[in-house]
């Protein structure tokens, strides 16, 4: 029998180490691959309106992103995540079609009503954290070591529309 480096298991390729390089690889290129789609929507002569866009990153490109977020967030490196958080921002390019480099990134993401990559691991997280404190006593999942950490919730992020706190974020 050989060791393998990773093991996928419900989707996470999950390591020794618990770096999730392997599964920040797998995906950003999925997360890219469907990008390739929004921005072929969006076209140059005939795109779709901005609101078309939104939706179809809501429903097919942010999901890639979002599946266990609040399992290996956490564990992400800050170089990982700021690669995430560009790519979520060229989403938001592509959705607003502000490809200007100057504009400032919470315009954009507010023009786009999209969440960053951060909020979204924190507030995830947070929902995990919760729903383990509220696991009955016996459960050893309940007293997992190091997962007490501080996080915030849904009202420490500023909501992007007036319904953002009736549902969760993208």
């Amino acid at each position: 029998l050989t060791q393998a480096q990773t093991v996928k298991y419900l989707g996470l390729h999950v390591d020794a180490e618990l770096q999730m390089h392997k599964h920040h690889q797998v995906v950003r290129e999925r997360f890219h691959k469907r990008l390739g789609l929004l921005h072929v929507l969006a076209g140059t002569q005939w795109g779709c309106h901005s609101e078309t866009l939104r939706i179809t990153y809501q429903a097919y490109v942010a999901p890639v992103l979002l599946y266990a977020l609040g399992v290996y967030g956490p564990l992400l490196t800050a170089a990982r995540t700021a690669d995430l958080e560009r790519d979520v921002n060229t989403a938001a390019r592509i959705i607003t079609g502000i490809y200007a480099r100057s504009v400032c990134i919470k315009t954009l993401r507010w023009e786009a009503q999209i969440h960053g990559v951060r909020a979204q691991i924190s507030y995830w997280a947070s929902v995990l954290h919760e729903k383990y404190k509220r696991l009955p006593d016996m459960r050893p999942a309940r007293d997992t070591p190091g997962y007490n950490l501080h996080l915030r919730t849904l009202s420490d992020i500023p909501p992007v529309d007036r319904y953002a706190r009736q549902r969760a974020p993208l």
